[in-house]
């Protein structure tokens, strides 16, 4: 009975294993793709050139400043106003709304720049640099933690899913590390980030570009979401298997 048991389980963690090295190997494929498209061949794709602009000039940049700082205090189990982090950010580029904290009125209302709206991108600035996530599906008001930008292109020159995957492409961090010298960067400043220049190529270039990336995006987020069932199926079927009557019960 045990052999048996094993054998079962066993069969469900080699098929955890086998499609959590696939989602491993499509990233890597994504990213390699995800660079490519996003220097050489967007080259390609615009043969009169593609024009460079610095974030600051066609984005804003906004964080919670440091006398907004929170305390943990002040984070509410529920509410109706949501605080998001770079810790709700998923590993598919969204948010986790389940795992956000809430805050007062008074915290949401005390700065309009850094009230989230669908179609915002945001990105990690403290900690674990260059987490990024696009908002989407807001179920309710919510306000950004401290450690976070949300960037929103200014008029009509960039699309926000453009913006980004550049943010994610190996073109942006290594504009990140060029503009310091010495140790590790630990904080993506205001004055970094607004100097890093970024690719606006034709709108419909853009969205075509966006268009590949993102259905290369839907097919790592299918296989995601099949390890996900499976774990599930995981946990039910060793819990029932390992559930035995104790003999004279």
């Amino acid at each position: 009975v045990q052999r048996e048991i094993v054998r079962i389980l066993d069969s469900f963690q080699e098929l955890d294993d086998a499609l959590t090295a696939e989602i491993e190997m499509r990233e890597r494929q994504f990213a390699s793709y995800r660079d490519e498209l996003l220097e050489e061949r967007l080259q390609k794709m615009c043969p009169e050139g593609v024009e460079y602009q610095h974030f600051d000039e066609v984005c804003t940049l906004k964080a919670r400043v440091g006398w907004q700082r929170l305390t943990k205090k002040e984070h509410l189990p529920s509410g109706d106003y949501m605080l998001v982090t770079g810790t709700d950010f998923t590993d598919a580029h969204s948010i986790d709304y389940s795992t956000c904290v809430y805050v007062d009125k008074a915290r949401y209302d005390m700065d309009e720049n850094i009230q989230l709206r669908d179609g915002d991108v945001l990105i990690t600035k403290d900690g674990t640099l260059g987490k990024v996530a696009f908002v989407d599906g807001l179920p309710m008001p919510a306000t950004l933690n401290g450690g976070v930008f949300v960037v929103r292109a200014m008029g009509d020159r960039l699309e926000q899913r453009f913006i980004m995957h550049f943010l994610l492409s190996h073109g942006f961090t290594a504009a990140v590390e060029s503009q310091h010298t010495g140790s590790t960067i630990k904080h993506l400043t205001q004055a970094i980030f607004s100097k890093i220049k970024i690719p606006v190529p034709p709108i419909e270039v853009q969205r075509e570009v966006v268009r590949i990336l993102d259905s290369f995006q839907e097919h790592i987020d299918a296989v995601m979401d099949e390890r996900d069932a499976r774990r599930k199926q995981f946990e039910y079927y060793r819990d029932k298997l390992l559930s035995f009557p104790e003999k004279g019960v």
